[in-house]
């Protein structure tokens, strides 16, 4: 069993914030330390209480769609629920892919295109990819409805120029061309 100082733990003791300070400080186990300061009547009323963090400040909001006042840590929430959050932020013209109303890029291109992926017939899932990746040029050369699946494919360098291949077979059986 190793011998301590008596005054340099003292010292130490009496220097440091917390007992796991005083313990690294020393290099002593937690349980020889404890016996130590027990032993000798070293005061430890200065040590804060470690471990315990300041509780999170809480926020009182109205829930812009269901009008419920609620309670949140979180600053930028601004709905109750993710049901309410759903229906207030993805809905209509607050919907990121909203482009003023029956002008947005989905329509027009479902006006010229069949509600179906162009690669598989998916009907029931569809994106609209934008083939130059601007999301500005809405013109219809530039759309084209895809499942999630291919359109996914269409972002992996991979994989783009097999699909691109398979659309241009695929238009050009349709007449799209």
């Amino acid at each position: 069993m190793k011998a301590y100082n008596l005054e340099i733990v003292k010292q130490t003791v009496e220097s440091s914030l917390t007992i796991n300070e005083a313990k690294k400080k020393l290099h002593i186990g937690n349980e020889k330390l404890k016996k130590i300061i027990k032993n000798h009547n070293i005061c430890t009323k200065h040590f804060k209480r470690g471990g315990r963090r300041k509780p999170p400040t809480v926020y009182f909001k109205n829930c812009p769609q269901c009008e419920k006042k609620f309670k949140t840590i979180y600053l930028k929430q601004q709905c109750c629920s993710r049901s309410c959050a759903n229906s207030y932020c993805f809905r209509g013209n607050k919907h990121s892919n909203y482009k003023c109303g029956k002008h947005s890029y989905r329509q027009l291109c479902f006006r010229y295109y069949e509600f179906k992926c162009i690669v598989c017939d998916e009907n029931q899932m569809l994106d609209v990819h934008h083939l130059d990746k601007n999301r500005d040029n809405n013109v219809i050369e530039n759309l084209i409805p895809l499942c999630p699946t291919h359109h996914r494919y269409m972002h992996n360098k991979k994989l783009k120029e097999q699909l691109l291949n398979i659309i241009e077979e695929k238009k050009y059986e349709r007449n799209l061309i």
